[in-house]
């Protein structure tokens, strides 16, 4: 397990326990994410007809042309954020403006939620509320990897609580 298939592992120990997994999202989902980009920019000026008119009415292409890739990093750069770690005490679930702290005592159980062909894990806790966890995410070109990471969630929570 490495940076590619989005697992951290820290503090391996001769008996086989660790200190913390952290899952995010894998390099290869990331990047197909771009792909996104190119193929948006293809359809948003074919709907809007500007691909025809680039001639005539050359910023009609252009402003898209460049607005399209820079949400395209932003979006890579906030995905890339996204991650959680499983320590012995609590799952903390990371996002671009800081971290969550939830202790196995607080989670009841867990569920995976689906959304237009994505698979999310959803944490549901003691009080009524529920928190969806932004790394791994499942379903077409999602994490290959989902079933088993969502699988060492719940035995790191059954483990641990």
């Amino acid at each position: 397990m490495s940076w590619k298939d989005g697992v951290t592992i820290r503090g391996a120990a001769v008996d086989g326990s660790v200190e913390s997994i952290r899952f995010r999202q894998p390099l290869r989902q990331l990047l197909l994410g771009l792909l996104f980009v190119p193929i948006g920019m293809l359809f948003g000026g074919l709907a809007s007809g500007s691909l025809f008119t680039v001639v005539a009415h050359p910023a009609a292409f252009f402003a898209p042309a460049i607005g399209v890739p820079v949400v395209g990093l932003v979006g890579f750069v906030v995905n890339g954020t996204r991650a959680v770690s499983l320590t012995r005490d609590a799952l903390v679930v990371e996002r671009i403006g800081g971290h969550r702290t939830i202790p196995w005592s607080e989670i009841e159980g867990f569920t995976i939620r689906e959304l237009l062909g994505a698979k999310q894990i959803m944490v549901h806790r003691v009080k009524g509320r529920r928190v969806r966890l932004g790394a791994p995410i499942g379903g077409f070109l999602g994490d290959r990897d989902f079933d088993r990471k969502y699988h060492t969630i719940g035995q790191w929570w059954l483990t641990c609580r």
